[in-house]
């Protein structure tokens, strides 16, 4: 579920947004080897101006489980969705995936519109 290609600043805008909202977020990491790793948890910030820090909760990630990926400039970004009931309860709405260089992926599933009733 990669969905639709977006520039970084568009991501950065959705990252901001997660962040300023304390949006709760299921981050999986796949390494180009096929190594996965999985937090539950809120984007934090950018470790500097070419990465990024998931923490498994607010505030300091060192204080906490966390997840720190270094993006650098030549990545693809991509903004998807899902209308699998099961996958929007399960993880979220809306995934945003970071396709890194080295042919890892770093995929987050939040829920970016409120619940209907």
């Amino acid at each position: 579920m990669e969905g639709k290609e977006i520039s970084p600043e568009r991501a950065g805008l959705l990252l901001d947004q997660l962040k300023a909202g304390s949006i709760p977020v299921m981050v999986v990491f796949i390494s180009e080897s096929g190594v996965e790793a999985r937090l539950y948890g809120v984007y934090v910030d950018s470790i500097d101006a070419d990465g990024l820090v998931i923490s498994q909760s607010q505030g300091t990630p060192s204080a906490s489980s966390f997840i720190s990926i270094p993006i650098g400039t030549t990545c693809r970004f991509f903004v998807g969705g899902s209308s699998d009931e099961n996958l929007v309860l399960k993880y979220g709405d809306t995934t945003l995936a970071v396709r890194l260089l080295s042919g890892a992926k770093l995929t987050l599933y939040f829920t970016a519109k409120p619940a209907t009733k």
